[in-house]
C-alpha cells in the first residue's frame, strides 16, 4: 500500500509539471494563451468582488480596476523577410527580458503579439509608465541584440518597437471584451501605420487616445 501510495504521488508531481510545460510558449518560454485567458478572468472575478465588497461597506462609487496591455511588434514581417527567420526568432525573445512585478507576468497572446495584466491599485499614470517602459526595454535589447547580428546589419534593421494598447476594466466587461477593444486598437494602429506608439482606453472602447513613444525613429 505504501508503495502504491509513493507512485501515485509521484505520478501527480509529473502530472502537474507536464500541465505547467504546456501553458509555455516553446521559443520565448513565457506563459501561453491559455495561461492568459485564465488569468484575465480570475482578475476580473477579484475585481468584481472586490467592487461589490466595497459598495457592501458603503461606498457609492468604488474605483476598483486592473489593466490588460496588447503589445505587438511593428512591421516584424520585415525581420524575416529582410534579414531571416533566425532573427524574427530572436526578436520575439526579447519579450522575455522586459521586467515585470509578481503577478504582472507576460504571455505570449500568438504570433508576434504578447500581452500582460497589471495588478489592481495601480493608477492610470503608473500603467502608462509600464507601457513606456516595456516599449523602451525593447527598444534597448533590441539595439544590442541586432548589433551583433550581420544579416540584420546588413538589412540596415538596428531596432524593434512595439505598438501597445491599455484596456482598463470596467464593471460587466469580461475577457473577450476587453481583448476585442485591445485588438481592435492594435488593428486601427496597423491601418494608420502608426508605430512605437501606446493606444489607450479607459471607458470599455468607446474613446481612446495616442499616446508617441520616445525615440521610434527607427
Amino acid at each position: 500500500m505504501t508503495k502504491l501510495a509513493v507512485h501515485d504521488v509521484a505520478k501527480d508531481v509529473r502530472i502537474e509539471n507536464l500541465r505547467r510545460k504546456t501553458l509555455l510558449d516553446s521559443l520565448t518560454k513565457l506563459p501561453g494563451r491559455a495561461w492568459l485567458d485564465h488569468q484575465i478572468t480570475e482578475r476580473i472575478k477579484t475585481t468584481e468582488r472586490k467592487i461589490d465588497e466595497a459598495i457592501i461597506a458603503g461606498e457609492s462609487n468604488p474605483e476598483e480596476s486592473f489593466f490588460l496591455l496588447l503589445m505587438d511588434f511593428d512591421n516584424f514581417k520585415r525581420y524575416n523577410d529582410q534579414a531571416n527567420y533566425n532573427t524574427g526568432d530572436e526578436i520575439l525573445k526579447l519579450m522575455a527580458m522586459v521586467p515585470t512585478r509578481p503577478g504582472e507576468e507576460i504571455a505570449r497572446f500568438g504570433g508576434d503579439e504578447f500581452a500582460q495584466t497589471l495588478n489592481s491599485g495601480i493608477t492610470d499614470e503608473e500603467a502608462t509608465r509600464v507601457t513606456e517602459r516595456n516599449a523602451a526595454t525593447i527598444r534597448e535589447k533590441s539595439r544590442e541584440m541586432l548589433l551583433k547580428n550581420k544579416s540584420a546589419q546588413d538589412a540596415g534593421i538596428t531596432q524593434a518597437t512595439i505598438s501597445i494598447a491599455l484596456v482598463k476594466f470596467r464593471p460587466g466587461m469580461t475577457a473577450r471584451d476587453m481583448i476585442e477593444i485591445a485588438s481592435n486598437l492594435i488593428h486601427e494602429a496597423k491601418k494608420t501605420d502608426e508605430k512605437d506608439t501606446t493606444f489607450v482606453s479607459m471607458d470599455g472602447g468607446e474613446t481612446s487616445f495616442e499616446i508617441t513613444n520616445e525615440d521610434s525613429s527607427k
